[in-house]
C-alpha cells in the first residue's frame, strides 16, 4: 500500500445483471452517450490522482467509460471490449451472485478512465475504478486487452471484498491478476533452470527472493526487481491452479475473497481454502515449486 491508497501497480511493457446494479441499459443495446457530465469518477474519491475527462462518458452493463476528447469516435467500443472483459472475468471465477457486488457508495459501474494525456503514465485499479493511460489514439489491442483484464481483476476482488484496501496478500493478488489477465499465465519462469536463474538473481537480498514474502508494498527489498517478482507471483498462482500442482481453481480464489469480506486474516482465509499455514508455504515455495516444474517438464 502506498499512503492510504492501495496502488495496484502492473507491467505496462507486458500490459451484475441489470437487478443486481440498478443498470438503465439492456446489455445487448449500443452504448449511448450520457447527457453531459462533468462529474469526476470514482476514482478520485478512491484513489490519489484527480484525472479529468471531456464530459460525456458512456455506460455500459458493467462500465462507465470516459475519456479524453480525442478518444470519443472509439468511446463505444472501448467500453464494449470492458463489459465483454468484466463478464469474461465472472464466468472464469464463475461468479452469478451480481447483487453481491459492493460499490463504493452511491455508485452502481466500475469506472474507467481511458487516457491520452493525463499522467502519469500508468494502469491502476481501485475500489470500483481502473485508470488506463493509453498514449495512443489506435492502442495496441494486444496491450489494451492484458492491462483492461488485469486491472479489473483487481476490480473483481475489490467489489467482492466491498473495501478501499484490499485484504489480499500482494504476492496473491498479483499474482491472480497476472494470470487472469495472460488467460492462463506467463511462461517466463517455466523450467527449474529459469527458477535457479531467479534464486541466483537474488541471493544476497534479505528474502532471497521469496515471493510470499511479499505480503505488502513496501515487502520489496530496496533496489531488487519489482518486475520480476511478477514473472514468479505469476509462477506461484499456476503452481497452485495447476492440477500437478496445488489442483485449486478460480472458484476456489473466489471463495477465500468472500471471506476476506467477512474480515478473516489472509493468513487464516488461505490456510482454509488451501490446506497449508502461510509461514510453512513461504518456507517451501522454492522447493514446491522446483519438484512441480520437474513434474510438468516431463508431461
Amino acid at each position: 500500500m502506498r499512503g492510504s491508497f492501495t496502488r495496484l501497480f502492473i507491467l505496462a511493457a507486458a500490459v451484475i445483471f441489470t437487478a443486481g446494479l440498478g443498470c438503465e441499459h439492456d446489455a445487448s443495446a449500443p452504448a449511448e452517450a450520457d447527457p453531459r457530465d462533468t462529474l469526476p469518477g470514482s476514482w478520485v474519491t478512491w484513489s490519489p490522482f484527480d484525472w479529468d475527462h471531456d464530459g460525456y462518458p458512456v455506460s455500459g452493463e458493467f462500465c462507465k467509460l470516459y475519456s479524453d476528447r480525442v478518444l470519443r469516435d472509439k468511446r463505444p467500443e472501448l467500453l464494449q471490449f470492458a463489459d465483454n472483459t468484466f463478464r469474461k472475468i465472472m464466468q472464469e471465477f464463475q461468479f452469478l451472485q451480481t447483487g453481491h457486488l459492493q460499490f463504493p457508495p452511491g455508485y452502481n459501474r466500475i469506472h474507467i478512465n481511458l487516457s491520452l494525456d493525463n499522467e502519469p503514465g500508468i494502469a491502476y485499479a481501485y475500489w470500483g475504478s481502473v485508470l488506463i493511460t493509453v498514449r495512443s489514439i489506435d492502442p495496441d489491442t494486444t496491450r489494451l486487452a492484458y492491462l483492461m483484464k488485469h486491472e479489473l481483476t483487481h476490480v473483481f476482488e475489490f467489489l467482492i471484498e466491498g473495501r478501499a484496501e484490499l485484504g489480499t496478500d500482494v504476492w496473491f493478488r498479483e499474482g491472480i491478476a497476472v494470470y487472469c489477465g495472460s488467460n492462463g499465465g506467463w511462461d517466463h519462469i517455466s523450467t527449474v533452470d529459469d527458477l535457479h536463474t531467479w534464486i541466483l538473481k537474488n541471493e544476497n537480498y534479505v528474502n532471497g527472493g521469496n515471493p510470499i514474502s511479499i505480503h505488502a508494498s513496501q515487502d520489496y527489498p530496496e533496489g531488487s526487481d519489482i518486475t520480476g517478482y511478477y514473472t514468479v507471483f505469476n509462477a506461484v498462482m499456476k503452481y497452485i491452479l495447476d492440477e500437478q500442482g496445488m489442483g485449486k481453481s478460480y472458484a476456489d480464489i473466489r471463495e477465500l475473497f468472500y471471506d476476506v469480506r467477512t474480515g478473516l486474516a489472509f493468513e487464516d482465509v488461505f490456510e482454509l481454502h488451501f490446506g497449508v499455514n502461510l509461514q510453512v508455504f513461504e518456507e517451501e515455495i522454492f522447493e514446491r515449486l522446483e519438484a512441480w516444474l520437474e513434474e510438468t517438464d516431463l508431461l
